[in-house]
């Protein structure tokens, strides 16, 4: 159950770099989709944006086998 300091740097720095990923890639979209997408279609992507960050939240937290 222990983690290294040197798993935990690693897998804190794949966190903050698929966050960043993962927000830069939401802004975009909903920055190109202002005005073309349905209410729906906004929340479906915004569903979608915070299930990934909850499951890389998950993962980070889950020590290494």
């Amino acid at each position: 159950m222990d983690i290294t300091a040197g798993e935990l740097r690693k897998k804190r720095i794949t966190f903050t770099l698929i966050f960043v990923a993962f927000t830069a890639v939401y802004g975009l979209i909903t920055w190109m989709g202002e005005g073309k997408l349905t209410e729906q279609a906004q929340q479906y992507i915004v569903l979608g944006w915070r299930l990934s960050i909850a499951a890389l939240s998950l993962w980070f937290a889950t020590p290494s086998a």
